[in-house]
């Protein structure tokens, strides 16, 4: 796959009914996103750093899904800035995969040290795109679609 010129994302993230807190977590470029809109555009000529989208949905029913979704997402956002457009695609994967297992393990910790917390989780669907790097990471339900000619 060749990596696009241009990548536009946006994001809304609003509590539905069912639930009295927002769950649901987005990551635009270094940007969290929960009970708002954003959006942002990156142009790969010039980009000084890779570019980050994500989306993460807490694991409803269980206490501190919205927890979980927004520590995972701190995450990602705060270690896409560590990143410059010199990273190679293998660096940039590697850094990815240890953001997700670091998250994961902090996670674990908190579930282990809060038993009200106990099976907290999210999904995690995140988009890297750098200048030569186009990644995806997914864990749990969450689906990722391309868009393409407006189609």
């Amino acid at each position: 796959m060749t990596v696009p010129r241009l990548v536009r994302a946006s994001a809304t993230s609003l509590c539905g009914p069912t639930r009295p807190r927002n769950e649901d977590m987005a990551v635009i470029g270094g940007r969290c996103v929960r009970d708002a809109t954003a959006e942002a555009e990156w142009v790969r000529d010039g980009a000084t750093r890779p570019f980050l989208v994500a989306v993460l949905d807490g694991l409803g029913g269980h206490q501190g899904g919205d927890m979980a979704s927004g520590r995972v997402a701190e995450r990602l956002a705060a270690t896409v800035w560590r990143w410059s457009s010199g990273c190679s695609a293998v660096e940039l994967a590697a850094g990815l995969s240890e953001t997700m297992a670091d998250a994961h393990r902090e996670l674990g910790e908190t579930c282990r040290d809060d038993p009200t917390r106990a099976g907290c989780g999210t999904t995690c669907t995140a988009l890297l795109v750098a200048a030569d790097a186009f990644l995806m990471v997914h864990v749990g339900d969450t689906r990722c679609y391309r868009r393409r000619d407006g189609l």
